[in-house]
C-alpha cells in the first residue's frame, strides 16, 4: 500500500448514517377508535392518553404502526 493510499484511507470521511423513513402516527380517529380517551399532537411528537388501560391498547396501536 502506497502512503498516499494509506493517507486516504486513514482520513476518509466515514460513510453517511443510513436513513430509515420517518414513522408515522396513526390518525387520532383511529387511535381513539382503538380506546385511547385523547390525543395531544406537539409539532411532530404525539401522546396517546390511555388511562388504565394502557398495556393492551398499547398493542392494538402498535400494531397500527
Amino acid at each position: 500500500m502506497s502512503i498516499k493510499t494509506s493517507i486516504l484511507t486513514t482520513f476518509s470521511p466515514p460513510p453517511p448514517p443510513t436513513t430509515r423513513p420517518t414513522p408515522r402516527a396513526p390518525p387520532p380517529a383511529a387511535l381513539k377508535s382503538a380506546g385511547a380517551h385523547g390525543v395531544v399532537k406537539m409539532g411532530t411528537a404525539v401522546q396517546v392518553v390511555i388511562g388504565t388501560d394502557a398495556d393492551p391498547l398499547a398493542a392494538e396501536i402498535e400494531d397500527m404502526m
